[in-house]
């Protein structure tokens, strides 16, 4: 909680043309609002915490299979050992697949036409626990102030719809193109 930015307490949306907001529902609790923390940092925290309650780290590792059910998984792992890549296979209860949103296990996922960035930086004037959603033709984003005072800007675009901005902006980087 020292870590993380504001209380997530209002959302808006804007579309090139209008902004509109609204009060974001309280939830139940100790904690009602949500709270923006970097993946870097959020993971971190995770590891730490399972190892502490005994779990058993791998790293560095990759589960290349999971099959099973509900408390009697196998999981196939490649290891990095010192005499090379090794491949086992690991008994879990729990398995969780935390490799995030845009991350494939071999490399970029194939039949998907979203294109994922981020950005952050410092000094950004954005109200604290406001939360701005970004819509636009083939794609949408989110703005938060997150841990240590950085500003995130996250969006998907689809490739065609980018390929066309670029098509209209030559010369631009994707970021400039997309804005223009």
């Amino acid at each position: 909680r020292r870590e993380a930015g504001p209380p997530l307490r209002s959302v808006g949306w804007l579309d090139g043309r209008r902004a509109l907001q609204a009060p974001l529902p309280a939830a139940s609790g100790r904690h009602p609002h949500g709270r923006a923390l970097g993946r870097a940092r959020l993971d971190a925290l995770l590891l730490g915490h399972a190892r502490a309650l005994g779990a058993e780290v791998r790293q560095p590792a990759r589960v290349r299979d999971v099959s099973g059910e509900p408390g009697d998984y196998h999981c196939e792992l490649l290891e990095q050992a010192p005499e090379g890549p090794r491949r086992s296979i690991r008994r879990a209860t729990v398995v969780i697949d935390a490799r995030g949103s845009g991350i494939a296990q071999d490399g970029p996922r194939s039949g998907h036409d979203l294109l994922a960035f981020k950005s952050r930086w410092r000094d950004a004037r954005l109200a604290p626990g406001h939360l701005p959603l970004l819509s636009f033709r083939g794609g949408y984003g989110g703005v938060v102030l997150a841990e240590g005072g950085w500003t995130t800007l996250a969006a998907c675009v689809q490739r065609a719809r980018l390929q066309d901005c670029r098509a209209l902006a030559p010369g631009l980087t994707a970021g400039a193109a997309l804005e223009a």
